[in-house]
Order: structure tokens, then C-alpha cells, then sequence
């Protein structure tokens, strides 16, 4: 499969539904977030994370770059 020169992840949102932060959660010993991220590394050659500045630092994925959403809560499109 050829690689894309770039993907990004979209990691806002105030999981209010869940009562915690979605890309926290457990799979197989990986949180959601390094899991996904990791998926996406396979067929991109750079990976941005966008998400709020408060995740900013407790949501680092190794292999990727995280940026702040320029609006915060403002939905997907705003990120």
C-alpha cells in the first residue's frame, strides 16, 4: 500500500456522554488514542493529533505532533 504524506487525528471533544476523556480508554493495554494514532503511522508519513490544549500534555503519542485546536470546542470542522 503507498503512504499518504500526512494524516491527522481528531481528539477534541468534551466526552461528556462517557464522563471521561475517549482517547483514555483501554484496549488490549494501549489507550485509544496511541492505538489509532499507531494505526495511522503505518500508512502516513507524518501524523498531527489535534485536540484540546488542556489533553495537551497528558496526551503526547510517540511518532506524532499535537496541536491545539485554533477554536476550542467548536466541533470536528473547527479542528
Amino acid at each position: 500500500m503507498d503512504r499518504v504524506p500526512f494524516g491527522v487525528l481528531l481528539a477534541g471533544g468534551e466526552s461528556r456522554r462517557m464522563g471521561r476523556p475517549k482517547e483514555s480508554l483501554l484496549i488490549d493495554g494501549e489507550t485509544m488514542l496511541a492505538r489509532t494514532a499507531g494505526t495511522l503511522n503505518e500508512v502516513a508519513d507524518r501524523v498531527w493529533i489535534v485536540g484540546s490544549p488542556k489533553r495537551a500534555d497528558g496526551a503526547r503519542v510517540v511518532g506524532c505532533e499535537w496541536l491545539t485546536d485554533p477554536v476550542a470546542y467548536e466541533g470536528p470542522l473547527a479542528g
